[in-house]
């Protein structure tokens, strides 16, 4: 795989094709709103009859998005680890400023491992604290550091990610605020529902549609960087495309 240049284009006949952002995203969303259905299926029907078959438990527990060390678990690492390979990739291809690659590549590699071990939960702590501080009752504090974190990441690659051309761009915004959404939002509300009612079917619902929002988000992040990509069919290789232009790259400030 030879460096590639941002001022080659696809040319009919050259073998190089595109990476469009729906061939992509719509095959993972699907995946993602497989595996809610199946638990949510799953759970209807244990709910439903006394004489389930065995294997509709075994099934439930496999696909259960709010359990650990399941399908849904790895499916999500696995999205991560994809976002942080395509990241890695790309930082290895641009001639622009690496640094914000590599950058997504270690946040992303973070959250896969996250995804497994669950280490944004341990932000409870000092969560707590500032539930106390705040006189806020809610069910998960550790979403009060984890939205600084938030914020702190977008402070620190906003400027980069709105150089990006206009597919990508909106993409990655798109899926931040889908992943805000359900990592955040959806989490304090089926927070406030558990402190309130305890873990009923409505709380149950809350937790699927947040991971749903979470997985179809970095499903998106992880299309719209492939759309930045152009792969050969003539030859294993691989090369930044650049066929929309943002104003930032117009004139020579391109972070890509």
């Amino acid at each position: 795989m030879e460096p590639s240049v941002l001022d080659q284009q696809t040319e009919p006949g050259s073998g190089w094709c595109t990476i469009n952002i729906h061939t992509v995203f719509f095959p993972l969303v699907g995946l993602s709103l497989l595996i809610c259905l199946i638990d949510v299926g799953s759970a209807w029907w244990l709910r439903s009859t006394m004489e389930a078959p065995a294997w509709i438990g075994t099934l439930q527990a496999l696909f259960a998005v709010g359990e650990e060390a399941n399908v849904p678990t790895w499916f999500s690492a696995l999205l991560w680890a994809g976002l942080a390979t395509t990241a890695a990739v790309i930082s290895r291809l641009t001639t622009g400023r690496r640094y914000y690659w590599l950058l997504l590549a270690v946040i992303a590699s973070l959250a896969a491992v996250d995804e497994i071990a669950q280490l944004h939960e341990k932000l409870h702590v000092v969560g707590d604290l500032l539930a106390v501080q705040w006189s806020i009752r809610i069910g998960f504090t550790w979403v009060f550091p984890g939205a600084m974190l938030a914020v702190c990441v977008a402070i620190m690659m906003a400027r980069w990610v709105m150089s990006l051309p206009a597919g990508p761009r909106w993409g990655l915004l798109a899926a931040a605020l889908l992943f805000v959404a359900g990592a955040l939002g959806m989490e304090v509300l089926s927070g406030l529902r558990l402190v309130d009612h305890g873990f009923d079917a409505t709380a149950d619902n809350y937790v699927i549609l947040e991971e749903l929002l979470e997985m179809s988000a970095v499903s998106l992040a992880v299309a719209s960087l492939l759309s930045l990509l152009e792969y050969n069919r003539q030859q294993p290789n691989l090369r930044l495309r650049l066929r929309q232009i943002s104003t930032l790259e117009k004139n020579g400030s391109v972070l890509v």
